[in-house]
Order: structure tokens, then sequence, then C-alpha cells
């Protein structure tokens, strides 16, 4: 079934393989027979388990493609762990090339921001696919490591993000009013900047454009989009926010957006220094746990009524959208975040030495 022999300069071992004649390296040294003799037998045991040899030399991507189209059950939650999380940072390694180091260094980053379900949920899906590869893989002991489902960390509090969004730049910055609005949009909306920065508005009487209504101040918008499924947002900004987004000059051309000269990362940035200058322990993405944080103890339930505002869930957008129960639910949830008007939180909040916030937008 398997026999060694020396070719090119290395020890190679022959085998059939799935009905294919198979070839794989045994030891790089022609004459080190006994190290090839303990590879055969790995290989071996490799064999006797059903695994592919050669997987583990591939890359991560590779395997997770492959293992993704094998999947049958929650494709879109595996899918977004996937594209969002495991794939930038395991992507371009090979199998081999994952130890419990490079394991416990990707929890370790993602600990600082995800809830502990997501990070249990993260953690499988890792598994599966190493095991998809190696069956007898498993995943390092990380006692540190909070799995449970409470979350990992504390909501912002109004009076935070009030600091907080004293340090985004305003005057000093051409475009600092720019980022203030993205700053509440993001806040008040729990859209990430690629999605604010992309925002069209929705011409009038073309009930299945997306973008931005200046009515209503429904934002419809896809976020993602695979051969199996798509995932929109839908949400609706408060009436304070709608109104600064009213003042600002419409775009020239159709599918123009508002802020082409901005870039999301130039955001994200602006918006993390705000966080360092404010003494504030977070990030921009702390904004849209608070945005979830609040809907939650407003009432709204998680999967039925924030999900889908967040571009969680697929969904059909024209009966989605204009459903009257649909828009009463978006109007109901806009309102919660009235209070968060910074002109109002200037009159009711203690600032220190933090003045009104005023500019361009604000007034």
């Amino acid at each position: 079934m398997k026999r060694m022999r020396v070719s090119g300069g290395k020890i190679r071992a022959a085998f059939y393989h799935k009905g294919k004649y198979r070839s794989d390296v045994l030891s790089d040294d022609p004459k080190d027979w006994d190290r090839a003799y303990l590879e055969l037998v790995e290989l071996r045991a490799k064999l006797n388990r059903g695994e592919d040899p050669k997987a583990i030399k591939s890359t991560f991507k590779e395997q997770a493609d492959i293992f993704l189209g094998q999947v049958k059950k929650d494709y879109e939650g595996v899918e977004s762990k996937l594209r969002v999380h495991l794939v930038p940072h395991f992507g371009k390694l090979s199998m081999s090339e994952i130890n419990e180091a490079e394991v416990e260094l990707f929890f370790r980053r993602k600990a600082v921001k995800l809830r502990g379900s997501t990070l249990d949920k993260l953690l499988v899906t890792l598994t599966r696919i190493m095991r998809f590869v190696d069956k007898s893989w498993s995943p390092p002991e990380m006692e540190w490591l909070d799995t449970s489902s409470a979350s990992t960390l504390e909501a912002l509090t109004v009076e935070e993000i009030f600091r907080v969004s004293h340090f985004v730049p305003m005057q000093s910055d051409p475009h600092g009013w720019k980022y203030e609005l993205c700053f509440w949009t993001w806040t008040c909306t729990g859209m990430y900047p690629s999605d604010i920065l992309s925002l069209t508005p929705r011409p009038d009487g073309d009930k299945r454009a997306t973008g931005l209504d200046l009515k209503t101040g429904v934002v419809t918008k896809l976020r993602s989009k695979t051969k199996k499924y798509q995932k929109w947002i839908r949400v609706m900004m408060p009436g304070w926010l709608l109104e600064w987004w009213r003042k600002i000059p419409e775009p020239m051309g159709k599918g123009q957006t508002y802020f082409p000269e901005l870039k999301p990362g130039n955001i994200t940035k602006a918006i993390c220094r705000a966080f360092e200058a404010a003494g504030v322990s977070g990030s921009g993405i702390d904004l849209r746990h608070h945005y979830e944080s609040t809907l939650e103890h407003a009432g709204f339930r998680q999967t039925e009524d924030i999900a889908p505002t967040m571009g969680h869930v697929k969904g059909n957008k024209i009966t989605a959208r204009y459903a009257h129960a649909m828009m009463e639910k978006l109007s109901a949830m806009a309102t919660v975040f009235d209070g968060h008007n910074p002109i109002v939180l200037a009159e009711t909040l203690e600032r220190g030495k933090g003045g009104v916030l005023k500019n361009s937008v604000t007034g």
C-alpha cells in the first residue's frame, strides 16, 4: 500500500488515496531513514483516520472554503464568522502553522471587544475546521477565556458617549462636522462607518431604491450578499439626527454618496483617538454595542427586533420595508435615542470643562 523511495534528493512515500496515486515527502535528507519511518507511521495513521495528508499543507482559507461548501446547517452564521473574524487572522497561514500560541493570540485579541458567547461560537467554528483536516486536533486550554453568555463588556453610558463626542474633530478639521455626524449616526443607528459613508439619498417615488429616506429617516441598505442569501440593514434615525442629515446638500448625480472624500478608516481612527483623549475605555465598536444594549434595556427583543436593524439576518427588503407594523417598530426604536441629542445632553448632564457641542451641523 505504501513504499518509501528516494526521489529528487528526498525520501518520499508513494500510496493510493481515494483512488488516486499520491506521493508525500517524508524527509528532506535522503539518508535520514529513521525520521522517514516515523513520518510514514504518522502518514499511515492519517490515512486510517480518513484524513487527506496534503490538506495540512494548504492554507486555512483554502480549507475554510472547502468546509463552507459542505455546510448545510447555519450557513450564514459560519460564513459570517469566517469572513469577519477567522479568515482575516488565519487565512494565509498553512494548517500546520496554526498552533496553540497562534490560537491563543487570536482569542486574546478578540476577547477585548467580543461577547463571551461570540467567543465560544468562534472557538467551535475554528475547531470544526481544524478537525476537518486533522481529526486529532484539539483547542488549547485557555482558562482565562470567558465564553459564558454574559457580555465581557459593560455598555457605555450616555454620559461617557457625550464626553467622547467633545473630542471628535470639529472646527480644527475642515471635515470635523462630518466626523461628528458619523459619530452620532454610528451611536444611534448601529451602522458601521463603511455603511454610513456609502449612504445615498433614496429617490422620491422609487419604492425599490435603497438609501436614506429623508422624509421618514429610514435607512434601507444591502450590507452583504452571497449566492445563498442577502443581509439588509433597516433602521430609522431619531428625529434630531435626521434634521442634521437634511441640512447636508444632496449629492450631485445618481448613486453619489454624501461624503465621497472620507474613508471608513478615517472615521474609526478619529473616534479611537477621541476615546483615548476623553479617558474612556473603548473604541468605535463600543458605539454599536451601546446601540444594541440601549434597545435591549428598552425592552426590544434581540433576535426579532434588534438583529434586523444591524444587518444580522436575511430578509426581503420590499416586504419588510413597507410593512406598516415594521415602520411602527422602527419608529419606536428610533424614539429611544431621542435623549441622545447632544444639545439636550449639554443641558442635562454634568460636562466638567467641556463646552456645548456646536458646529456647522448642530448650529
